[in-house]
């Protein structure tokens, strides 16, 4: 559907004779994981009678979904997410023996959802006012945000020990606000710190992927927070991170492979660029090797860089399956975190691209 749509864009640029004066910009604002959950404890299974089958290496996913708020009340903290029940039998999880891990329940009088319904998970709905070493999270599918209204750093310590905890949680970056965290790295460092007080979140923590893993021929898997979507984004995967940018027109070069790394905040600084605006201070920057008279690719410099956060020991990690924190992995006592990033330069100044970030237990 989408080709036939650009095409017909296409036909239409031509019949009105703009060709020689419209460039056409395709790109996405991220790619696209298969929601699931480590296959060793939830392995795919196939579908029978329109119903979940047997195992079967090249079926689908019957796991993933991870409440947030769910985990970190199990671990005593106080944590909301403002939903209510959740009925997600299937991608919370099918164990091997083909048990759900969050089996349907009946709340037939309301008592804990609110209204007579089905559901996996109770509401964890926000009160008001929040109490004072309250969590607020705001699910955003492959990674979420936690806020600490109160702004207690006790409270953001206990989280990012529960989130570093549990193998269903990946990298953890927190605010710069509260200085260095074992195992986590600053959100500075990824420019996602709030200039405005209050405005943003306390903790981001991705959801553990696996790029390796397939699922209907696809590569790459992630844990979620979004409700039964079967694919989504927002993990620090390279599978979510990578996308794909096309462009044609009058302005660029023709037949041109960009090996260069950019990101979707350099498409304003390139339209401004081609139409002779000036945008002082913007954040990205124009893709003049893209350019017609542009510069060669060869004459910028790429390197990369790993950062590693410091280590958090003595955890007790807690499997998948975990219930009532009980069910630990005795061999994972250690957790650090690994950024990689690309800078590019050509002169001054120069530019930094996040590639992936992903949690190292050990």
């Amino acid at each position: 559907m989408n080709d036939e749509i650009l095409g017909r864009v296409v036909d239409k640029i031509r019949q009105l004779g703009w060709e020689q004066t419209t460039d056409i910009i395709i790109t996405q604002d991220h790619n696209h994981s298969t929601v699931s959950g480590d296959v060793a404890h939830y392995p795919l299974r196939g579908i029978a009678d329109g119903r979940v089958g047997s195992h079967d290496p090249y079926g689908y996913s019957v796991s993933g979904f991870v409440r947030t708020a769910a985990l970190l009340t199990l671990d005593g903290l106080k944590a909301y997410d403002g939903a209510g029940c959740r009925n997600i039998p299937t991608l919370s999880g099918i164990l091997l023996d083909g048990t759900h891990l969050h089996p349907t329940r009946n709340d037939a009088d309301g008592t804990v959802c609110g209204k007579a319904q089905m559901y996996t998970s109770p509401r964890y709905v926000v009160p008001n006012p929040v109490p004072a070493g309250g969590i607020v999270v705001a699910a955003n599918a492959g990674s979420d945000y936690l806020f600490v209204p109160d702004g207690d750093a006790n409270t953001v310590k206990a989280a990012v020990v529960s989130l570093q905890s549990r193998l269903q949680f990946g990298a953890v970056f927190v605010s710069d606000k509260y200085g260095d965290i074992p195992g986590t790295l600053r959100m500075g460092l990824i420019n996602t710190e709030s200039p405005a007080s209050g405005r943003g979140p306390d903790i981001i923590v991705s959801f553990t992927f696996d790029e390796h893993v397939g699922v209907a021929g696809r590569p790459g898997i992630s844990y979620a927070s979004s409700v039964n979507r079967r694919g989504d984004h927002g993990s620090f995967s390279r599978t979510d991170t990578h996308i794909s940018m096309m462009a044609h027109g009058p302005d660029f070069k023709s037949g041109m492979y960009d090996t260069l790394p950019t990101a979707n905040v350099d498409i304003a600084p390139t339209v401004a660029r081609i139409l002779a605006l000036n945008m002082p201070g913007v954040q990205g920057r124009a893709l003049e090797e893209a350019l017609k008279d542009g510069p060669r690719v060869t004459e910028y410099a790429v390197l990369g860089r790993t950062h590693r956060s410091s280590k958090k020991s003595g955890l007790k990690m807690k499997l998948p399956t975990d219930l009532d924190g009980r069910s630990i992995d005795s061999r994972l006592t250690t957790y650090s975190v690994e950024l990689t990033t690309k800078i590019l330069t050509r002169g001054s100044p120069s530019y930094m691209y996040f590639d992936q970030a992903r949690a190292i237990r050990e």
